[in-house]
Protein backbone atom coordinates (compact mmCIF):
# COMPACT_ATOMS: atom_id res chain seq x y z
CA UNK A 1 0.00 0.00 0.00
CA UNK A 2 1.63 3.45 -0.94
CA UNK A 3 1.30 5.70 1.60
CA UNK A 4 1.50 9.37 0.98
CA UNK A 5 2.26 12.43 2.96
CA UNK A 6 -0.16 15.54 3.27
CA UNK A 7 1.80 18.54 1.52
CA UNK A 8 1.96 21.98 -0.44
CA UNK A 9 -0.27 22.20 -3.37
CA UNK A 10 -1.38 24.83 -5.77
CA UNK A 11 -4.47 24.72 -7.16
CA UNK A 12 -6.10 26.24 -10.24
CA UNK A 13 -7.95 26.59 -13.10
CA UNK A 14 -11.30 27.32 -15.19
CA UNK A 15 -14.93 26.42 -15.08
CA UNK A 16 -18.11 27.21 -15.60
CA UNK A 17 -20.27 28.90 -13.35
CA UNK A 18 -24.46 29.18 -13.67
CA UNK A 19 -25.65 32.69 -12.61
CA UNK A 20 -29.20 34.23 -11.80
CA UNK A 21 -29.28 37.75 -11.64
CA UNK A 22 -32.11 39.33 -11.57
CA UNK A 23 -31.39 42.90 -10.65
CA UNK A 24 -28.25 43.48 -12.82
CA UNK A 25 -30.81 42.20 -15.99
CA UNK A 26 -33.94 44.43 -14.96
CA UNK A 27 -31.23 47.31 -14.80
CA UNK A 28 -29.99 46.62 -18.26
CA UNK A 29 -33.56 45.86 -19.57
CA UNK A 30 -34.77 49.11 -18.70
CA UNK A 31 -32.27 50.80 -20.43
CA UNK A 32 -32.76 48.30 -23.99
CA UNK A 33 -35.89 47.91 -26.20
CA UNK A 34 -38.30 45.65 -24.68
CA UNK A 35 -38.06 43.18 -28.15
CA UNK A 36 -34.45 42.75 -27.10
CA UNK A 37 -34.86 42.16 -23.43
CA UNK A 38 -32.01 39.77 -22.24
CA UNK A 39 -32.69 37.11 -19.77
CA UNK A 40 -31.67 37.20 -16.11
CA UNK A 41 -30.20 33.36 -16.10
CA UNK A 42 -27.35 32.16 -18.05
CA UNK A 43 -23.60 30.90 -17.68
CA UNK A 44 -20.52 32.79 -16.78
CA UNK A 45 -16.36 31.86 -17.65
CA UNK A 46 -15.02 31.35 -14.17
CA UNK A 47 -11.04 31.08 -12.52
CA UNK A 48 -9.96 30.06 -9.54
CA UNK A 49 -6.59 29.53 -7.86
CA UNK A 50 -5.56 28.53 -4.71
CA UNK A 51 -3.27 26.80 -2.02
CA UNK A 52 -3.19 24.42 0.28
CA UNK A 53 -0.92 23.51 3.17
CA UNK A 54 -0.84 20.65 6.06
CA UNK A 55 -1.06 22.13 9.51
CA UNK A 56 -1.16 18.72 11.29
CA UNK A 57 -0.70 15.26 9.32
CA UNK A 58 -4.16 14.96 8.69
CA UNK A 59 -5.89 18.38 8.80
CA UNK A 60 -5.02 21.42 6.59
CA UNK A 61 -5.82 24.75 5.21
CA UNK A 62 -6.99 25.65 1.86
CA UNK A 63 -6.88 29.26 0.89
CA UNK A 64 -8.65 30.17 -2.72
CA UNK A 65 -9.64 33.01 -4.48
CA UNK A 66 -12.49 32.75 -7.51
CA UNK A 67 -13.03 35.25 -10.18
CA UNK A 68 -16.22 35.19 -12.43
CA UNK A 69 -17.63 37.93 -14.94
CA UNK A 70 -20.15 38.63 -17.87
CA UNK A 71 -20.62 41.45 -20.17
CA UNK A 72 -23.52 42.74 -22.27
CA UNK A 73 -23.92 44.24 -25.18
CA UNK A 74 -27.56 45.80 -25.99
CA UNK A 75 -28.85 48.71 -28.31
CA UNK A 76 -29.71 51.51 -26.74
CA UNK A 77 -33.50 53.20 -26.67
CA UNK A 78 -32.27 56.62 -28.44
CA UNK A 79 -29.76 54.66 -30.74
CA UNK A 80 -25.96 53.07 -30.42
CA UNK A 81 -25.18 50.45 -28.03
CA UNK A 82 -24.73 50.08 -24.21
CA UNK A 83 -21.72 47.79 -23.40
CA UNK A 84 -21.98 46.68 -19.26
CA UNK A 85 -19.47 44.67 -17.98
CA UNK A 86 -19.55 43.44 -14.27
CA UNK A 87 -17.04 40.72 -11.98
CA UNK A 88 -17.94 39.19 -8.66
CA UNK A 89 -14.11 38.04 -6.52
CA UNK A 90 -14.89 35.08 -3.83
CA UNK A 91 -11.90 34.75 -1.35
CA UNK A 92 -12.47 31.97 0.97
CA UNK A 93 -11.00 29.90 3.64
CA UNK A 94 -11.56 26.16 4.09
CA UNK A 95 -10.12 23.69 7.01
CA UNK A 96 -9.86 20.10 5.73
CA UNK A 97 -9.70 16.43 6.78
CA UNK A 98 -7.23 14.63 4.93
CA UNK A 99 -7.91 10.91 4.57
CA UNK A 100 -4.81 9.16 1.95
CA UNK A 101 -5.62 5.95 0.90
CA UNK A 102 -3.40 4.02 -1.87
CA UNK A 103 -2.34 6.62 -4.50
CA UNK A 104 -5.35 9.44 -3.90
CA UNK A 105 -6.32 11.30 -1.03
CA UNK A 106 -9.96 12.06 0.69
CA UNK A 107 -10.54 15.75 1.69
CA UNK A 108 -13.25 16.70 3.45
CA UNK A 109 -13.47 20.21 4.26
CA UNK A 110 -15.80 23.61 5.68
CA UNK A 111 -15.06 27.19 5.76
CA UNK A 112 -16.29 30.29 4.23
CA UNK A 113 -15.97 33.13 2.59
CA UNK A 114 -17.56 36.37 1.25
CA UNK A 115 -17.58 38.13 -2.74
CA UNK A 116 -17.73 41.41 -3.79
CA UNK A 117 -18.26 42.62 -7.16
CA UNK A 118 -16.85 45.43 -9.18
Amino acid sequence: MMNRQNSFAFIGGMGIQLVFTPDVVDYINSLTTSAQSIRSSGANIDFYGGIEFPIVESWGIKLEHSYTFSSYTVPGKFGGTYDFFYSVQSPSLILQRIIPGNGYFVKIGAGGGYHFGL
